[in-house]
Formats: structure tokens, C-alpha cells, sequence
């Protein structure tokens, strides 16, 4: 409304963790067109990310299938016999101070694909809550698809955690495999105890937390720039004629001195298929 538009129409989406690139339509068949190029795989996504290790060099493809494990949780992971066909090509582009900053092609639209695929190779985000947490995956971190074992307690903290029985380690489809609902229970575990945390938390000091004088809510602060997003971001959009991409992220500032040479161009592209 305030650029003169009546109505908006988003196109793309981001996971809730990922900054970057929104694609927004002025008028419905812009959108219509743009989401049935999407679908079939005529735009060109690039993304930045910041990994935990030293992403080896040059131009790595992982082709892993992957699948929800429990939707509920938004938990994914590598599946070779049920997951849906997956493909990212990656690229590093610098080190330092023990990270990694990546180039990223997803191929494919899966949930968390990216996340999903980095860690499967061993170089996780390095700050992601979920796809690089040891209490949740286990000491092997997914590395190569491995799951936590039976036998491989998390740390708890000797806090006791309790829930419904119908909801411990409940999966998605039907599940044989021990290993899955081993790792949905360890989520489902590290969900609880940061919530546990959050109230202790809140209850803290002498006078508590504060109240809002409204609704008596306990009052949280907001939280800081760095904690709503994860070291992935969606730097650039392009389709047939067009190309749309945003600023580098703090974290990736160094990125500009080498993403020339890895960023998508329809001509050199068009070249390597000849």
C-alpha cells in the first residue's frame, strides 16, 4: 500500500532460520508464472552459508534422497531407501577461524535441504540448532547418514522429562527402523529441556519476571539479530531474463572477493552442457 500496491503476491518461501531473498509478485500472473518456472526447475537458486570444519575444494555434488522424519518437529534426514529424490552442489569459497563459507545450488526444493545435505557430508551450519546438535544426533552428527543408537543416552542434565506415551519417539509413515524413533525421542528430549531452561529462566532474581500490566504474561526480551537467523542465506534469484540477488551477510562479507567464479551464468552453463 504504501508504493502504490494494492496487493502483494509472495512467491517463494524461506525456512523459518534462513535469511535472504524473497520473491514477491506485483500482480497474480507475474506469481503464477514465476512459481510454475519454480516447479519446473527453471530458476536458479544460490545461497551462502557458513559451516562448521574445512569444506574441502571444488565442486562438490551430494545426491542423497531425503525425507521427513517427523513433521511435527520439522526433522528431516537422509533416507537411501524412502526419501525423495535431492540434489545440491556446493563450492567453498574462504576458511577461517575453523569455518567454512560455502556456496550452495540446490537442484531440488526439499525441506531443510541444505542443512539436511551439509551435515550428511560432515561440515553442518555451523550455528543450526538442529542439524548441528549432539544431543539430538549423537556423537556421528548424521555424518554420512548415521543415526544415534539405542545404547547412546543423551546428556540430560539429570533433568527428568515426562510426556504422553502415545508421543515418545513418534515418527511420520510407518516406521520399522529403532534408529528413527530413537532420534525423533532425542528430539522430542532437547525440545523439552530447552523449554525447561526458558522457564528457569524466567523465574530467576527476586522480583521474577516481568508481567505485561495487561494480560500478565511474563514479559521475554527480544531477542538478539544473531539469534533468528542461521548462517544460511539466500543470496540470488534468477530465471529466464531476469536476476534478482541481496547483500552479503555479516558473516559472509569476505564471500564478494570470490563468488564471481561460482555464481550462475546461463552462458557458461549453456557452454558445460555443449
Amino acid at each position: 500500500m504504501k508504493h502504490g500496491h494494492r496487493a502483494l503476491y509472495p512467491i517463494n518461501r524461506l525456512d523459518r532460520l534462513t535469511s535472504g531473498l524473497l520473491l514477491v509478485g506485483l500482480n497474480p500472473n507475474i506469481a503464477r508464472n514465476i512459481e510454475r518456472d519454480l516447479v519446473a526447475h527453471k530458476i536458479q537458486k544460490e545461497y551462502v552459508c557458513r559451516v562448521q570444519g574445512e569444506f574441502p575444494e571444488g565442486r562438490i555434488v551430494c545426491d542423497q534422497p531425503i525425507r521427513v522424519i517427523a513433521h511435527k518437529l520439522a526433522l528431516n534426514c537422509v533416507d537411501p531407501t524412502e526419501g525423495k529424490p535431492s540434489l545440491t552442489e556446493f563450492e567453498k569459497l574462504y576458511s577461517e577461524d575453523g569455518h567454512s563459507v560455502v556456496y550452495c545450488r540446490p537442484k531440488t526444493g526439499r525441506t531443510h535441504q541444505i542443512r539436511v545435505h551439509l551435515q550428511f557430508l560432515g561440515f553442518p551450519v555451523a550455528n543450526d540448532p538442529l542439524y548441528n546438535n549432539e544431543e539430538v544426533w549423537g556423537s556421528a552428527m548424521g555424518k554420512n547418514g548415521a543415526l544415534p543408537q539405542l545404547a547412546e543416552e543423551p546428556e540430560t542434565h539429570n533433568a527428568e522429562i515426562k510426556r504422553p506415551a502415545k508421543m515418545v519417539g513418534k515418527c511420520d509413515g510407518d516406521q520399522k527402523n529403532d534408529s528413527w524413533k530413537t532420534l525423533v525421542k532425542r528430539m522430542e528430549d532437547w525440545k523439552d529441556r530447552q523449554d525447561m531452561i526458558e522457564h528457569v529462566n524466567e523465574c530467576v532474581g527476586e522480583k521474577g519476571p516481568d508481567v505485561c500490566d495487561k494480560c500478565s504474561n511474563p514479559v521475554l526480551p527480544d531477542p538478539r539479530p544473531d539469534e533468528l537467523c542461521i548462517w544460511l542465506h539466500a543470496w540470488r534469484y534468477s530465471g529466464p531474463g531476469w536476476a534478482y540477488e541481496t547483500e552479503l551477510p555479516e558473516w559472509a562479507q569476505k564471500a564478494a572477493d570470490h563468488i564471481d567464479r561460482v555464481k550462475y551464468c546461463p552462458e557458461q552453463q549453456t557452454a558445460n552442457e555443449a
